[in-house]
């Protein structure tokens, strides 16, 4: 598993380093089981506020692994030709 967080609250960080080695400022990694997985994506989502979240992660797909994303990036998830990818989108104040 590998999380990336940006302008992301101390509390969230910290809860992190309990699980994950932190091998760059906002850069978590380690091996959690899926349910563990899910459980710190949970606290993700509740505590980030501001900030923005990208979690990948090994799954059982043709690309083998998988992704979730949060925040205000304008980042949206799209399917195409049967493989995910993420697309930056103008926000509104570039439109």
């Amino acid at each position: 598993i590998v999380i990336v967080l940006t302008v992301s609250p101390p509390k969230l960080r910290g809860h992190l380093t309990r699980w994950l080695f932190e091998v760059s400022p906002g850069v978590y990694v380690g091996k959690v089981s899926a349910r563990v997985r899910e459980l710190l994506w949970q606290q993700i989502l509740e505590n980030i506020g501001e900030g923005r979240a990208v979690m990948v992660y090994s799954s059982n797909n043709e690309q083998g692994l998988d992704f979730e994303h949060m925040g205000k990036n304008g980042s949206q998830r799209i399917m195409m030709d049967k493989a995910d990818y993420a697309t930056k989108l103008k926000s509104k104040a570039e439109a």
